[in-house]
This record gives structure tokens, C-alpha cells and sequence, in this order.
């Protein structure tokens, strides 16, 4: 069987895990963060499960978002409702 590359990566690649990085990456770019405790949210980092603040249950879906005392500010971004298993904020 031929698989092309793009086949491949297609089939390999996590797109939830893209898209609940993608969802923490706009919240990080909506809120001032003076202390760069969100720092570690890397958005080439495909899985924020590895990301410091973010906690996830053994199906790698985000369930904690920890910044209480991150003396952030900002506005929380609409793309936070794809993160479907998150309990707290």
C-alpha cells in the first residue's frame, strides 16, 4: 500500500489537541500576562497538555485551567467553549 506523506500526517496528526491549543492560544493573546506565567503556552506545541496552568484527563482533553494568581487581565475569548471537558477556570 502507497501512502503519500500528506496521507500520513493526515491520519497521524491529533486535530482536537490542535484545536484545544488553539482555543488556549487566543486566550493567552487576549490577556496582559506582565509576569509571562503563560509562557510555556506554545501554539507549535501541538499538545497543551504539556503546557504549565493546564491540566488534562487521561484522553489528553483540557479539564483545568489554573491562572488564579497569575495577576493576569483581560477578556475570557468565545473559543474557550471547545474546550468541551473543562471544569475549571
Amino acid at each position: 500500500m502507497n501512502m503519500s506523506l500528506c496521507d500520513y500526517l493526515q491520519g497521524s496528526m491529533d486535530y482536537g489537541a490542535l484545536e484545544r491549543g488553539d482555543a488556549l492560544h487566543n486566550l493567552r493573546t487576549n490577556l496582559i500576562d506582565p509576569n509571562n506565567v503563560l509562557q510555556s503556552w506554545d501554539p507549535t506545541l501541538v499538545n497543551p497538555c504539556t503546557w504549565f496552568h493546564v491540566t488534562c484527563n487521561n484522553d489528553n482533553s483540557v479539564i483545568r485551567v489554573d491562572l488564579g494568581n497569575a495577576t493576569l487581565s483581560g477578556s475570557l475569548v468565545p473559543q474557550l467553549g471547545l474546550l468541551k471537558n473543562l471544569q475549571y477556570l
